[in-house]
């Protein structure tokens, strides 16, 4: 009898390993500490909780208010100043990232401090940039090519299902 543990599955097994693998190929920051400059990455297997949730709340955000624009695509929303005009799609990964915005970590010190934590969360940088690279709907949202640095080709996007979704 198969086991119904789906942590035992090795096709959970596969998402795990290939979030854990995002975020520490793709997820790299050049810091600079003192006069030395050198490449850093994130633990996609100690903040791989966190990641899974990130990646997986925003496509269902995102899910829920395609569902919510409907046919009509539009929202009444309160209008924007002048000389801006976003979509509701970029106006969704607008909003989602300025919640991460933190001047602290524009202070590369305090930013390793936080990669290098042995706590569960991601340094927000991270947060901001990973989530939407998995996301198609990003690059549609903002017309990015495939070569653009946000752009994840889907071979390398995860999914915590094997249906992708």
């Amino acid at each position: 009898m198969a086991s119904k543990r789906f942590y035992l599955h090795a096709e959970y097994n596969e998402s795990l390993a290939c979030y854990e693998n995002f975020y520490r190929e793709k997820m790299c920051y050049n810091v600079t500490i003192g006069s030395q400059t050198k490449e850093m990455c994130a633990d996609g297997a100690n903040d791989l909780s966190e990641n899974i949730s990130d990646v997986k709340g925003t496509r269902v955000a995102f899910e829920a208010l395609k569902h919510k624009l409907g046919d009509n695509g539009k929202l009444k929303l309160r209008p924007l100043p002048d000389h801006f005009e976003f979509t509701n799609e970029q106006i969704f990964f607008i909003a989602r990232s300025q919640f991460w915005c933190d001047n602290d970590f524009l202070d590369d010190e305090y930013f390793v401090k936080v990669l290098k934590s042995s706590g569960p969360h991601p340094p927000h940088n991270v947060r901001v940039n990973a989530v939407p690279m998995q996301m198609h709907e990003f690059a549609e949202a903002f017309n990015c090519k495939l070569m653009d640095k946000m752009v994840t080709v889907e071979a390398e996007k995860c999914y915590l299902l094997p249906s992708g979704q």
